[in-house]
């Protein structure tokens, strides 16, 4: 009988560790990484250093003028599912349709050294990290967009 409640504590522990490893591995949108600094890793740190020297902000929170040409294969339809709900995005040209909770936002962005400005029109530029060698797009903590099939 011993064994068997030692057997059960043990069993107990690891089903509380998994479940807090489970809700402290969130994913967020940019948005919630921008909203919520108290809480960051060293990975959303070095996201959020970009926007007051690194990207040159033309007056009035536009795009910058210096950029680079955007990969072939942005093109077309992103999407992710985080525990937050699912975020999708479209990208055709340097037009950007990012759907986070059922909520479009319409913009346009510039490449810059593997990263995406993104301007929504609020006058605050956010940032879109890529992964060039996989081809991915970072939805921020750990969640990846992928391509969709519906893509161009």
């Amino acid at each position: 009988m011993r064994n068997c409640f030692v057997i059960f504590l043990i069993i107990l522990a690891v089903a509380a560790f998994s479940v807090r490893m489970c809700i402290s591995d969130r994913s967020y949108t940019i948005d919630d990484v921008e909203e919520n600094t108290d809480n960051v890793d060293e990975a959303d740190e070095a996201a959020l250093q970009f926007l007051p020297g690194d990207v040159k902000v033309k007056p009035g929170g536009t795009l910058p003028d210096e950029h680079e040409k955007a990969p072939r294969w942005l093109q077309g339809n992103w999407a992710v599912t985080t525990p937050h709900g699912s975020i999708t995005m479209t990208i055709k040209r340097n037009i950007i349709v990012e759907t986070s909770n059922g909520q479009p936002s319409k913009g346009t962005f510039v490449y810059q050294r593997g990263r995406l400005i993104c301007d929504f029109g609020d006058g605050e530029p956010q940032l879109r990290m890529l992964d060039e060698a996989k081809k991915l797009i970072d939805a921020g903590d750990g969640a990846w967009m992928h391509k969709t099939e519906f893509s161009d």
